[in-house]
C-alpha cells in the first residue's frame, strides 16, 4: 500500500475564530501533479488523508469556499508521512468591513502596551501621536489592518531571546506604509536573534531570495 499523508483543515472568519457549523464549506485539494484529491463539501477541522509521492507531487494546493464569502487557499502544502500538516484558513464575507472596536487608541495602552508605546514614538505628544493613529484608521484601515496583523505575528514568534516586536523602536509614518508591509527603526540585536535562531536544528528563519526587490 502506498504511504498517505495527511492534512488538517481549519477554517476561520473574520474575527479570528472558528467558522460556524451553518457555513457549508467547498473544500477542493490539488496534488502537485495537478490531480485533484478532494473536492466536497466538508466541516472545518477535517483531516484528509493524500498520496505521498516523494517528489514535487507532495506540494499540495488546498481551496476553501462558501456562499457569499470570498476564496481562500494555501501553496504549497509540503506534505510528508512523518509530520502531518496543518492548513489555517480565513474565509472573509464578501461585504466583511474592518472592525477596531478593540484597537482603540485608548484601548491599547492597557491591552497591548508595548505597541502603544512603540506608535507613540516620534509624535510631539500623546495627542499627536493619537491623531496620526486615528488618521490612519479612518482613511487607510488596510493599512492599519496590515500593522496590527504584523504587529501581532511578530509577537508569536520566539527568538533566542524574546520577541521580535521587543526589538522594535519607532515606526516610519509615511506613504511607504501599506497594506503588506510597514518600515520602522529596530535595536540593531534583531539581526543577531534573527540570525541565531536560522542556525536552529528546526530554523524560523529562512533567507528569502530576492527580498530587495521588495523592500529596497
Amino acid at each position: 500500500m502506498a504511504s498517505m499523508s495527511g492534512i488538517q483543515m481549519n477554517i476561520y472568519d473574520g474575527a479570528r475564530q472558528p467558522i460556524g457549523a451553518a457555513v457549508k464549506m467547498l473544500i477542493t485539494i490539488v496534488d502537485g501533479n495537478g490531480k485533484q484529491s478532494f473536492r466536497d463539501y466538508f466541516p472545518s477541522g477535517r483531516t484528509f488523508s493524500v498520496p505521498f509521492y516523494d517528489n514535487l507531487g507532495d506540494n499540495y494546493r488546498v481551496l476553501a469556499f462558501a456562499d457569499d464569502h470570498s476564496q481562500a487557499g494555501f501553496v504549497p502544502v509540503k506534505c510528508s508521512p512523518q509530520v502531518p500538516q496543518k492548513v489555517d484558513l480565513m474565509l472573509l464575507k464578501k461585504d466583511a468591513t474592518f472592525n477596531f472596536a478593540d484597537a482603540q487608541w485608548g484601548a491599547l495602552a492597557t491591552s497591548q502596551p508595548l505597541l502603544y508605546k512603540i506608535l507613540a514614538r516620534g509624535a510631539d505628544d500623546d495627542g499627536a501621536a493619537e491623531n496620526r493613529y486615528t488618521e490612519l484608521m479612518e482613511n487607510r484601515p488596510e493599512v492599519l489592518a496590515c500593522l496590527l496583523n504584523i504587529t501581532t505575528a511578530m509577537k508569536a514568534i520566539e527568538l533566542p531571546v524574546g520577541n521580535p516586536l521587543q526589538y522594535f523602536k519607532e515606526l516610519i509614518w509615511d506613504d511607504t506604509m501599506a497594506q503588506d508591509r510597514f518600515y520602522g527603526y529596530a535595536d540593531p540585536a534583531l539581526y543577531e536573534q534573527v540570525r541565531q535562531a536560522a542556525t536552529q536544528a528546526r530554523p524560523t528563519f529562512v533567507r528569502e531570495a530576492g527580498f530587495a526587490i521588495f523592500h529596497t
